[in-house]
């Protein structure tokens, strides 16, 4: 008898976990921190810790969506993060709230940095913001 209370408390825990998994992977929304300041950008999110120096910024753009396929990091149906790379761009940092389009392109010391925020308006109108700072 103590060996089937054995078989199900283990079935039973195997699918708790399979099921906390599958919940985690498909509705987990990390939280994307994107602030700009006199010295620096800052784009902080699950698998993201970029700072940038505004000093250091060659290029910014607003661009349209993109393909990329995933070196390291996280892609939910809601956000992408992490390492990804295509062959405009190369390996590059990312961002991405995958129900807005539009994105943020900032190339810097060589490498790109691609992201934007969780609505079109807010995207531009930060662009507009960064574009200022580097005299666009």
């Amino acid at each position: 008898m103590n060996e089937k209370r054995i078989k199900i408390v283990s079935t039973v825990i195997t699918f708790s976990i399979i099921i906390g998994v599958f919940l985690f992977v498909f509705f987990y929304q990390p939280k994307a921190t994107i602030t700009l300041n006199n010295e620096e950008l800052i784009v902080k999110t699950f698998f993201v810790n970029e700072k940038v120096n505004i000093l250091n910024i060659e290029e910014a753009a607003l661009i349209g969506d993109i393909s990329a396929s995933k070196v390291s990091g996280m892609d939910t149906r809601l956000m992408h993060t992490g390492k990804f790379e295509n062959d405009k761009y190369g390996t590059f940092v990312l961002c991405r709230h995958n129900k807005v389009e539009n994105l943020i392109v900032v190339k810097h010391e060589n490498k790109y940095l691609i992201f934007n925020l969780n609505t079109t308006l807010k995207t531009e109108d930060f662009y507009q913001q960064l574009s200022s700072k580097l005299g666009e």
